[in-house]
């Protein structure tokens, strides 16, 4: 569901009431970034994704790292921050509803050399530099609300989040970070919101409606005709909404970019309990979703496109 705070990861929390009705908890949780650049050579705006490993301003940049040796991480890649992100949270249950509001702190790292003579050059074997490592600080805050319209049988529900670095705490995983000019990596400003009515018409009946919506800011910067960033208005996306061999067979255009913008959804559906008894409890559901993606403008506008999901399902819970 887009728009909807929640990410699944390895973390060590501390929660504790501090008065009646009022809960606080802080989180210390696995860091990942996501990130999202790409370069390009203007006036054209041609050209594809920025790599880790790559070269902008005359430095070398690597922000992933990829397993290797038969290990657990083989062949997976692993951001390269240094620490853990941080979350504080605030619970409120004043009698009428539920409120919440949570900050995020988070650390991006990435490793960068700059050679000794002059710029480095892609694949140099002889070329010395001093590499260094360089933090850049993210963070964000947010809220939300559950609030009982009409006890027992409609409910409503909010969050949002907003801030710099935030992309990876909501469902529709817009980026982090981005490439900076000195090689470092540079947040990207972004927010994320959800409301919904969950309704109970009768005992083992769920009906329910989301909306969401995310979305981030451009952050980009040019080297003489060599384009760099997220969303810089110079690269191209021209070709994004022509079909030919090449991109039916799920290869990407030089001339077509697209870094996402903004992503929106509204989901509808229902659990309908069958049987719940001594033996636990069976449920089945049924889920319309219609989710669109819009990209930042460049040189051929800003593409976009939708999808419309149907989904079914059937669950026992034993206990």
């Amino acid at each position: 569901m887009v728009g909807f705070n929640y990410v699944r990861q390895w973390q060590l929390r501390a929660v504790g009431d501090v008065f009646p009705g009022i809960t606080l908890g802080v989180s210390v949780e696995n860091p990942a970034a996501i990130f999202v650049g790409s370069t390009a050579t203007a006036p054209l705006g041609t050209g594809g994704a920025f790599a880790s490993g790559g070269i902008v301003n005359g430095t070398v940049v690597n922000f992933v790292n990829t397993g290797g040796g038969g290990d657990f991480l083989q062949n997976v890649n692993v951001t390269t921050d240094q620490a853990p992100d941080i979350i504080e949270k605030a619970a409120f249950d004043p009698g009428w509803g539920h409120y919440e509001i949570y900050g995020v702190q988070r650390f991006f790292s990435d490793n960068t050399l700059r050679c000794v003579l002059g710029p480095c050059v892609v694949g140099s074997t002889a070329m010395l530099g001093t590499a260094d490592n360089k933090t850049t600080f993210g963070a964000g805050v947010g809220g939300s609300v559950l609030l009982p319209l009409i006890p027992k049988y409609l409910d409503f529900t909010a969050s949002g989040l907003y801030g710099r670095g935030v992309g990876r705490y909501a469902a529709g995983q817009l980026p982090d970070v981005t490439i900076g000019l000195d090689g470092s990596l540079s947040v990207v400003r972004g927010w994320s919101a959800m409301v919904g009515l969950i309704a109970h018409p009768w005992e083992g009946l769920d009906v329910y409606a989301y909306a969401g919506m995310e979305q981030v800011d451009s952050n980009f910067f040019n080297v003489g005709t060599t384009l760099f960033g997220l969303g810089n208005t110079g690269f191209s996306n021209a070709t994004c909404l022509v079909t030919t061999p090449f991109s039916f067979a799920g290869n990407t255009p030089a001339d077509c970019i697209a870094n996402n913008r903004t992503l929106s959804d509204v989901t509808v559906g229902f659990w309908q309990d069958a049987y719940k008894g001594a033996y636990g409890r069976v449920a089945f559901g049924a889920q319309y979703e219609y989710i669109k993606r819009k990209a930042f403008v460049g040189i051929g506008g800003d593409p976009s496109t939708d999808n419309n999901i149907v989904l079914t399902s059937v669950r026992y819970y034993p206990f």
